[in-house]
């Protein structure tokens, strides 16, 4: 029903980067809203990115280039669907877990931008 259900942060502008729940410490560069299972689609390799910024099931906010980056921080790791995980009940919880265990300095240093994520169920 498109209603906010959880929100992520992305953090690849300090220190060695993070990934955590919760709106972002600092101002996010870039904010994207899309559904748990469009997040899954995306961060498996399923939907395009472009394809759904194009049909409306992501909506990017802030800097819109800095979400161009987010195919080699997406294709960068390979992620697995997961059953719903956490409090919130969503899938997408327990990929942006495995996002952050594959963060990197060097993938920082590349990106530099917090990202902030808006899932909806």
């Amino acid at each position: 029903d498109g209603k906010p259900a959880g929100t992520w942060t992305v953090d690849l502008k300090n220190g060695s980067g993070s990934v955590y729940e919760g709106a972002a410490k600092e101002k996010a560069g870039c904010t994207l809203t899309l559904s748990d299972d469009d997040f899954v689609a995306l961060v498996s390799g399923k939907l395009d990115s472009m394809k759904a910024f194009m049909s409306g099931k992501l909506k990017v906010g802030g800097n819109v280039m800095l979400a161009q980056k987010l195919k080699g921080i997406l294709g960068n790791q390979t992620l697995q669907p997961q059953p719903a995980a956490g409090t919130s009940g969503l899938q997408a919880a327990a990929l942006f877990d495995q996002m952050a265990k594959g963060l990197t300095p060097d993938l920082v240093e590349k990106t530099k931008a917090i990202f902030q994520w808006t899932i909806t169920k």
